[in-house]
């Protein structure tokens, strides 16, 4: 994948979280159907069994051109379960010069889409709230034998790591492979978090937002065949942080019991500052940190788990050390 097209899915990564955050709760128990003017009586009692969103069968779909897909979708409620009873749910392509869909889910290849993708929207509307989803769908001049799925660092050819250090980003690449081996060229994968409170992000993107494990599955619907991969990784807090400082300390530093910080002094503008704790604790190895000149480095220690809110006593600014057990799995 060229560095245009990396760029340019990537891009596509936030066009499709917006078209998926279209998605709405409703909370009427009867709406009027948009055609034929029939009364449709929602689900009614808990919560769970009101409509929460609508799912579609795949992610991303690759066909060659003149070929075709019949695509279905289930309306949901908050437990992931299936409803019933319910208008049927309507396609639409935003692309049609190059994808066509029929109001029911049949989808025909037009045109190549070369390295972009023609998005497929499966939609519900009841009572003015429409629920969607959205599905990427890649057409090239013909099929190929798709085989398998791999995953690389981005802008690299080292595997995906299997650990990530807690609150740090990893860009990444999904390429879709035939038997041999071969990069199939435009044609990209769906990628879902299994724990989206561990790991969250996009197609090519994954950001660690709390300790634990999330696994990435990527899948694909190509030329009549499911082919689909995933990785897990570990979120870990790290045992050595650097916090540069460009300007007044401020913010916060995460960091596992036993581990340090390192503060250096990168002011452009020849500022000192001074990091003052406010208690005097023997968990700090070291201490406060008295006139950290520009260019000068500090490292402390911290032995205990607990918050460390510390000041800036020269620039008038704070920050807050937290330290946490590793934990173990």
């Amino acid at each position: 994948m060229n560095a245009t097209s990396s760029l340019h899915h990537r891009w596509m990564d936030l066009r499709s979280i917006v078209l998926r955050c279209a998605t709405m709760v409703a909370c009427v128990s009867v709406a009027t159907a948009c055609s034929g003017g029939d009364i449709v009586q929602l689900p009614s009692g808990p919560e769970p069994d009101r409509l929460w969103s609508v799912r579609l069968d795949a992610g991303a779909l690759a066909l060659a051109v003149d070929g075709t897909y019949q695509l279905s979708a289930t309306p949901l409620n908050a437990n992931g379960e299936p409803l019933t009873g319910l208008p049927p749910i309507r396609f639409r392509s935003l692309n049609a010069e190059r994808v066509g869909v029929s109001e029911t889910g049949l989808v025909t290849a037009r045109l190549s889409t070369a390295s972009a993708s023609a998005p497929v929207v499966a939609e519900l509307t009841i009572a003015g709230a429409t629920y969607s989803d959205t599905i990427e769908v890649y057409v090239t001049d013909a099929a190929h034998d798709a085989h398998s799925i791999t995953f690389k660092k981005a802008w690299s050819t080292s595997p995906i790591p299997t650990s990530l250090v807690y609150h740090t980003s990893l860009s990444f690449d999904v390429q879709v492979r035939d038997s041999g081996g071969n990069v199939i060229a435009g044609v990209l994968p769906s990628v879902r978090f299994t724990n989206p409170l561990v790991l969250s992000g996009g197609s090519t993107y994954a950001f660690a937002s709390d300790l634990g494990k999330s696994k990435l599955i990527a899948s694909i619907i190509a030329y009549g065949r499911h082919v689909s991969d995933s990785v897990e990784i570990t979120v870990v807090l790290s045992d050595s942080v650097v916090s540069e400082l460009w300007a007044a300390p401020m913010g916060q530093q995460v960091v596992a019991t036993g581990g340090s910080i390192t503060w250096i002094n990168s002011s452009w503008q020849n500022q000192t500052f001074n990091i003052t704790f406010d208690q005097n604790n023997p968990a700090i190895v070291g201490g406060n940190i008295e006139r950290l000149s520009p260019g000068d480095t500090a490292v402390r220690k911290f032995m205990a788990p607990g918050k460390y809110p510390y000041r800036d006593t020269i620039n008038n600014t704070s920050g807050i050390v937290l330290v946490r057990d590793q934990p173990t799995y």
